[in-house]
């Protein structure tokens, strides 16, 4: 069907996309959705042009367009791991502390609600005399379906995964009918759950309280436009109240870093805790960690505080042993001849505040029809990062041919195997397992070695953190019925 699209309308597609929902259209929906768009329009007699335009006035049509652009997956106590976490530590901590008074989350992006079910059985456990004297959760979405489908408390069958099934426990007693394809469940389970149609993009989350426990934004930001997605952690950061917990998954915690907020790791569980804003009262970073006055950009935040070890440089060989061209500088066509890694790295935090351009020229390879040009003598995080700007972009096929090149000359540079899995998670799980297992082997015999000096790669994160990581991906793309896991 994506054949019978044309490229401009294609294009139109994706950018109203990021217009109404702030997000990159993934690249698994990309034959619904260019599909869904061409059988409307056909349907009232208009072009695809026409319809898109329509969309915008035509709020039943909108809501049909919104239920093909999100993904709709999720399960019950999906990433067990922070289920258990939350359950052993977090929620007997906060019921201690606040006897008689209520535990709030926010599941944000619900989908259909399992999440926010599941953390309202949870937080449950810890009501009564001596916890929580009350439970709300607010699960919202911007599907409206999904919502209405929450409210009727009527889940898929595959809703229930081996994943998370250790607690299943607590959502039995409310099944009240189960057939192959659904299972419904009592209304009392619902009870303390509010449902709210919120568009994230917006960052108008008025119908959401403040001074919440926890957030659970997992599996949001990967899909945001950068334009938005700084706002969006803001505005969510402020609903917060201090002390509070925000979740993400896995994969998103290496991309993501706020002033306000601190990463914190319990036995392999990594969450954020609000704190004070970390640069109240500090120095300004030393000159080496600080981009140059014409890269800098009002509002984008240095990935690196004062006290983060500067990366090292690339080990010195022997007297006599001819370094390769990136040990020293890159080649003539790159633009510059020193201070590769200080650049490499200007170039990772440019991407990350979504200044790509300034990244490109950075980097000094005008990525656009000269990518031929980076040669295989080039220090191997020049070809990762060529690859993750893109990415940072949102164009994933460009992203992962770049880094096969990559690790086509540098097979030992794991963090771009490790990017190219999350990459390939949707559209090719199995070659992503392949991809997380081997990471995992690769650290486990290299570590930092095999980043060739660019440390900073890791953002302050240790080569644990990605083991782990690659780790539970590995084991999660195992299961059957992977082919559905983003």
């Amino acid at each position: 069907m994506i054949s019978s699209v044309s490229p401009v309308v294609q294009s139109a597609v994706s950018r109203y996309v990021r217009e109404i929902a702030g997000i990159r259209l993934p690249e698994t929906l990309y034959s619904q959705v260019f599909g869904f768009v061409a059988e409307r329009a056909f349907s009232v007699g208009i072009g695809e042009i026409l319809y898109l335009e329509r969309l915008k006035h035509d709020s039943d049509e909108r809501d049909l367009f919104i239920q093909k652009i999100t993904i709709g997956e999720t399960f019950f106590f999906r990433d067990e791991c922070q289920f258990s976490f939350l359950d052993r530590i977090i929620l007997p901590s906060l019921a201690t502390a606040a006897k008689k008074s209520s535990f709030r989350a926010w599941s944000a992006a619900c989908s259909s609600g399992e999440e926010a079910v599941s953390l309202a059985l949870l937080a449950r456990r810890h009501s009564g005399p001596a916890g929580f004297s009350s439970v709300a959760i607010w699960a919202s979405d911007i599907n409206r379906q999904s919502l209405e489908t929450l409210s009727l408390g009527v889940f898929r069958s595959g809703s229930f995964r081996e994943e998370g099934s250790g607690y299943h426990w607590l959502i039995e007693p409310w099944i009240v009918s189960r057939n192959p394809l659904s299972v419904t469940l009592d209304q009392a389970v619902l009870e303390g759950v509010h449902t709210a149609r919120i568009d994230l993009s917006t960052c108008d989350y008025a119908e959401i309280p403040d001074s919440l426990d926890l957030v659970m934004l997992r599996n949001v930001l990967i899909y945001l436009d950068a334009s938005v997605r700084s706002l969006v952690v803001d505005a969510v950061v402020r609903k917060l109240k201090r002390g509070g917990i925000l979740f993400l998954s896995a994969s998103e915690v290496p991309l993501f870093e706020h002033d306000e907020l601190e990463l914190s790791q319990t036995s392999g569980v990594y969450y954020f805790v609000k704190t004070e804003k970390k640069n109240r009262g500090l120095k300004a970073p030393p000159t080496h960690l600080r981009l140059p006055r014409e890269l800098q950009t009002p509002g984008v935040r240095q990935l690196r505080e004062p006290g983060v070890p500067v990366p090292s440089a690339p080990r010195s060989r022997e007297p006599g042993v001819r370094k390769p061209s990136w040990a020293q500088d890159l080649e003539p066509v790159s633009g510059f001849r020193e201070g590769l890694l200080e650049r490499l790295e200007k170039c990772f935090i440019l991407s990350n505040a979504g200044e790509t351009s300034q990244a490109r020229i950075e980097l000094g390879v005008q990525l656009s029809g000269n990518t031929d040009r980076i040669s295989a003598e080039q220090h191997p995080a020049v070809h990762f990062l060529a690859g993750y700007i893109y990415m940072c972009e949102g164009s994933t096929d460009e992203a992962r041919a770049l880094f096969d090149r990559c690790l086509s000359y540098h097979p030992a540079f794991w963090i771009a195997r490790f990017h190219r899995a999350i990459l390939s998670a949707s559209a090719d799980p199995e070659r992503s397992r392949l991809d997380f297992a081997s990471v995992a082997r690769d650290i486990g015999c290299n570590g930092s070695n095999g980043l060739s000096g660019a440390e900073f790669l890791l953002e302050g994160f240790d080569c644990k953190y990605f083991r782990d990581i690659s780790e539970k991906w590995t084991e999660k793309l195992s299961v059957k019925g992977a082919r559905h896991v983003h």
